[in-house]
């Protein structure tokens, strides 16, 4: 900043600065997955898709949050008024969770507290307003198990994939006497929390696919990338 309003931290990172915009919570609404994925070879998992409404030309970030298992909002996609994703579990039908979307979108700015306008006059800060908190950059890599991240106790956190992560594993199983090649497709999410005020993170399955006849995807192997960890704690 070469002239105006800023303020940072005692490590020199810039909390505020009038020239900044942050992404802020726009929504928060609870679910529960309604769709078993395929449990056909013993693996349990759920789904639900949702649709939310375009309010501004940014791309919104979801993030989904559990505390019963580890989950994960993707397969983002959108036309002219809706983005499209889907909140995937790693547990059964009927698991609970929460999703944070979080936009560019400016909502209503409050009556009262500290605000900070720009040359232009729009609002980039307004302490009223709940702020995306990122807290850690872990890297992920399809096929990886559950780890746990211990952080800060009593607080909540959700992950965000900066880009679709996920695998596949080929392999052989026979089901009574008929042997099938089975296609297994991952992807990694995050569960909010684990009783030492962390988070736990890790690839589940989120289809199967058999064939008598040898299967040969298109697909490259596998897609790995970093996840943002938010602070969504009192959110």
């Amino acid at each position: 900043m070469r002239a105006g309003f800023e303020i940072t931290n005692e490590m020199g990172s810039v909390q505020i600065d009038e020239r900044f915009k942050n992404f802020c919570l726009l929504q928060k609404f609870n679910g529960n997955t309604t769709t078993a994925m395929d449990t056909f070879g013993g693996w349990i998992g759920s789904s639900i898709s949702y649709s939310h409404p375009k309010n501004g030309s940014i791309s919104p970030i979801f993030c989904a949050y559990s505390s019963q298992y580890v989950v994960a909002a993707t397969n983002v996609n959108q036309d002219s008024n809706y983005w499209y994703f889907t909140v995937y579990s790693s547990g059964p039908v009927g698991t609970g969770f929460t999703i944070h979307i979080y936009d560019g979108h400016t909502p209503t700015p409050s009556n009262a507290g500290l605000q900070l306008l720009n040359g232009s006059g729009e609002i980039t800060f307004d302490a009223a307003r709940k702020y995306l908190r990122i807290e850690q950059l872990v890297n992920a890599s399809p096929g990886m198990g559950f780890n746990t991240y211990d952080r800060v106790s009593g607080r909540a956190y959700a992950g965000i994939a900066t880009r679709p992560i996920w695998s596949y594993a080929l392999d052989q199983t026979t089901i009574g006497t008929t042997n099938y090649h089975r296609i297994r497709y991952q992807i990694v999410g995050v569960r909010g929390h684990d009783d030492l005020g962390g988070y736990v993170m890790g690839a589940f399955t989120v289809s199967v696919a058999y064939s008598t006849i040898p299967i040969s995807p298109s697909l490259p192997p596998y897609k790995a990338g970093p996840v943002l960890i938010a602070d969504v704690t009192h959110y």
